[in-house]
């Protein structure tokens, strides 16, 4: 059977194709108001030859894409091997800050105005947790779990286990911040009371 060159239409189909089948979505979240609708993914072109790390922000009551964040990631010669570098996207208990977590490190952003409040570049952050109240959020770093002021953006206690390690990639505070809960790869929890820490 002879082979046959393709039309410009049919390419074009055929690559929106494949671009469309090398995405893949990691993480979807709403805004507590319900005003936001937020997802992070992977996308890979060998077309393009990028792979790009993406956030996209959708508008629930016009459903348009109003934001988009991403970072491009060099190319992997073994794609199986890769591991994502967005890990965590949280919006805050008020709306007041949105969150992403990675490989690349933290951006938080203050909201409605999108603009970054605060940065953390070139360290792995797997997680991120903003209080109720959002004078306080907490990150890991995979072996320990630091508690950040939000106003002044310093660090206020570093939480370890007995052991010094803590192998943590999940971070939620309870309803009324007095607890932060913790989890990770290691199978064990960790409940840490923080009121002591805590910024009312």
């Amino acid at each position: 059977m002879g082979t046959q060159a393709l039309t410009p239409e049919e390419a074009e189909s055929l690559t929106h194709r494949k671009v469309t089948l090398n995405q893949s979505v990691d993480n979807v979240v709403f805004s507590k108001d319900h005003k936001w609708f937020a997802a992070s993914g992977t996308f890979h072109s060998k077309t393009y030859g990028k792979r790009l790390e993406m956030v996209k922000i959708w508008d629930l009551d016009s459903r348009e894409l109003v934001k988009l964040f991403e970072r491009e990631k060099p190319d992997d010669p073994q794609p199986k091997n890769y591991n994502r570098d967005i890990q965590s996207i949280k919006f805050s208990q008020n709306n007041r800050f949105f969150a992403a977590t990675g490989k690349s490190g933290l951006t938080i952003w203050s909201l409605p105005e999108w603009e970054i409040y605060h940065e953390v570049l070139d360290e792995e952050i797997y997680d991120v947790a903003i209080s109720p109240n959002e004078k306080t959020f907490a990150i890991t770093d995979w072996s320990t779990v630091t508690l950040w002021s939000v106003a002044n953006l310093t660090p206020i206690a570093v939480l370890k286990d007995k052991r010094g390690y803590t192998f943590v990639d999940k971070l939620v505070f309870s309803k009324d911040g007095n607890l932060l809960a913790a989890g990770g790869w290691s199978g064990i929890l960790w409940i840490w009371d923080v009121s002591e820490f805590y910024e009312n």
